[in-house]
């Protein structure tokens, strides 16, 4: 179906609120400490995006979000 992004993710068995959530999301920050973007597998509205900044965390979702529509309408026009 095309190209899909590479998102850093949790577990889909990974229940919310469990040790095995937070060690898998310290796993990811530790692979990427300045700033990130964490899905939630298994978790309709598991995203976690972090960053220097409030206003720089909301860019990624953004930047992630634009890159997600461009993508599908690649796909849709093929």
């Amino acid at each position: 179906m095309g190209t899909r992004l590479a998102l850093d993710h949790t577990p889909e068995e990974a229940a919310y609120g469990t040790q095995a959530m937070a060690e898998a999301v310290m796993e990811q920050v530790r692979n990427r400490p300045e700033q990130g973007i964490i899905v939630m597998q298994g978790h309709r509205d598991g995203i976690l995006a972090y960053a220097g900044s409030p206003r720089r965390a909301a860019l990624l979702i953004i930047e992630t979000l634009a890159k997600v529509w461009f993508l599908e309408l690649s796909a849709k026009q093929q």
